[in-house]
């Protein structure tokens, strides 16, 4: 098996291939961030306006009141962050919402005020910033001044009956040393203290303010805090962006199609027999095939090259091309590599058995005429009537880089007769599999063997038609061709496991409409690379050829 090439170079390959995916996806990210931007800003629209005020309170020093009643030392002193919990639970206390609802009235409830007003936590300071959001500017400032006023009114109530419980309890002490007998300076000295005590309690009474102060009233906010459809639409399209990422990963993993050659090697656990780039195709639809550009002709010179190695005296003499679909360029390839050979000065014949739909002919601009499909309805036929020689074009710098060329039997005379020989199929639809399955078909196979250096047949897709499998047992070997962006490397892997299990081992793959880059892939790694993949192909094709 031919696996990819380990070492530092595969994380690298790795990265280019989840890169290239990605650029192959990128409608993904532009449509992902158009619509989840797009469907941020009508939300945000469609909302209502919420404006937010805030009011900020100020509290004491903490124990003020213990300290100015029992002293420094009666009681102990609380830390910042203790304070800070204790003023933060203050303002957030139930009957604070309660209070503030009775003083709005206007149908509301202690749970819509608790709903519309957040006291956000305390950084070790003295100061609480009580929010409010409403419907309008005036409804949220409102609403933030009366909670603030209902916190501070509850606050210094607290503290004033903290304070008229001291001074009765002051009161009655007083009470209990005037019944007392002691001695006269004792006893004054004592209702002195007392009376000191009830006359700074009233004092405290009359100007304590229960430790908290409105620092700032809440103002009217100039504009509403949401929605903002244009800050919603940012974050939204770096949401789209993120889920287009993840999109695109998703597709490119879910995407089997053919992409990277030496990974589709790899899957299919088959050799890498040659890359072809994608041709431009003429106005008829069909490649230029009848001369072989010069982006081909090394690909298929390769390949030609493979086929001869081997233990036989030729290698591979007699090769069947398939494929898994319609399209992937079996009858291209098939023709290329038989000129390859032709140009090698091998005497060469192409034998068309696609019998459903045979378009060799109108590939290279013949009119067909008589083909396989009436040899094989009358064997005792003369096969040679039916064998056409299609001369090869002169090649050229003008033809090679796509200028007007000349009519392919114009050319060939150009070229001294140079050619190779092919038996068009003609159409055979219902009965295409019981020809190809004759006796007659494998007489005629074994005559051109004995007669040819080198037999091309182009079959139809093995995966969808069962018309070529007699074939594959009486040629030397088979090649899967496979295009790139359309065939499928489930759909590869499954026709290259139904030839094995027939007893059939491909030869290995073409990879056909390839880019420049991945084209130039297979073939532009380091010099001791590139002879060691290419040994490694040659051996296992020689083995193959060999059986």
């Amino acid at each position: 098996m031919l696996h990819e090439p380990a070492g530092p170079d595969r994380p690298q390959r790795e990265l280019r291939d989840v890169l290239a995916g990605l650029r192959r996806r990128a409608w993904v990210f532009a449509l992902s961030v158009v619509v989840v931007a797009g469907l941020a800003f009508l939300i945000a629209r469609s909302r209502a306006n919420v404006y937010t005020a805030s009011a900020v309170v100020v509290f004491d020093v903490a124990g003020q009141l213990q300290q100015s009643l029992f002293g420094p030392a009666s009681a102990p002193q609380e830390t910042a962050d203790q304070q800070t919990a204790t003023d933060h639970d203050l303002v957030t206390l139930p009957i604070i919402a309660r209070r503030t609802a009775a003083r709005l009235g206007r149908g509301l409830t202690a749970q819509d005020v608790s709903d519309r007003i957040s006291v956000p936590a305390g950084d070790q300071s003295d100061t609480v910033t009580v929010q409010a959001v409403g419907p309008s500017a005036a409804d949220a400032a409102q609403l933030a001044n009366a909670f603030v006023a209902e916190t501070i009114a509850y606050q210094r109530s607290n503290t004033q009956n903290q304070i008229l419980a001291a001074r009765d309890g002051v009161e009655r002490e007083i009470a209990q040393a005037a019944g007392q007998r002691p001695s006269l300076a004792a006893r004054r000295a004592q209702l002195s203290t007392l009376d000191a005590d009830v006359l700074k309690m009233r004092l405290m009474a009359a100007v304590d303010d229960g430790g908290i102060q409105l620092a700032q009233p809440a103002l009217r906010p100039n504009s509403p805090t949401s929605p903002r459809p244009a800050h919603d639409a940012l974050i939204g399209g770096f949401a789209g962006l993120l889920l287009g990422l993840v999109l695109a990963l998703m597709l490119d993993q879910a995407d089997d199609r053919v992409r990277d050659p030496d990974g589709t090697s790899a899957a299919l656990g088959l050799p890498l027999l040659a890359v072809v780039p994608g041709q431009k195709r003429r106005r008829g639809g069909h490649p230029a095939a009848a001369s072989t550009p010069a982006a081909l002709q090394e690909p298929m010179r390769r390949l030609h090259a493979r086929l001869r190695s081997g233990r036989r005296p030729s290698g591979a003499r007699s090769v069947l091309v398939t494929s898994p679909t319609r399209g992937s360029g079996t009858t291209t390839v098939a023709w290329h590599l038989a000129a390859a050979a032709a140009e090698a000065g091998e005497r060469v014949v192409l034998v068309e058995a696609d019998l459903r739909e045979p378009d060799l002919a109108a590939l290279l601009g013949e009119d067909g005429g008589a083909g396989l499909v009436d040899l094989l309805r009358t064997p005792r036929a003369d096969r040679s009537k039916f064998v056409r020689r299609v001369r090869l074009p002169l090649r050229n710098a003008a033809s090679s880089e796509g200028a007007p060329e000349q009519g392919v039997r114009e050319a060939g005379a150009e070229r001294g007769g140079s050619g190779l020989d092919v038996l068009f199929g003609g159409f055979a639809d219902e009965d295409a599999y019981a020809l190809l399955a004759s006796d007659a078909m494998s007489r005629i196979l074994r005559e051109l063997m004995q007669s040819y250096d080198r037999v091309i047949v182009d079959s139809p897709p093995a995966s969808l038609f069962s018309d070529a499998m007699p074939l594959m047992n009486l040629v030397d070997g088979v090649i899967i061709v496979v295009r790139v962006r359309q065939d499928t490397i489930a759909g590869a892997q499954h026709l290259a496991t139904e030839l094995r299990e027939t007893g059939i081992e491909p030869l290995g793959i073409v990879v056909n409409g390839a880019t420049t880059a991945s084209s130039g892939a297979a073939f532009q790694a380091g010099p001791g690379l590139r002879r060691g993949v290419e040994r490694d192909v040659d051996r296992q094709v020689s083995a193959a050829a060999a059986r």
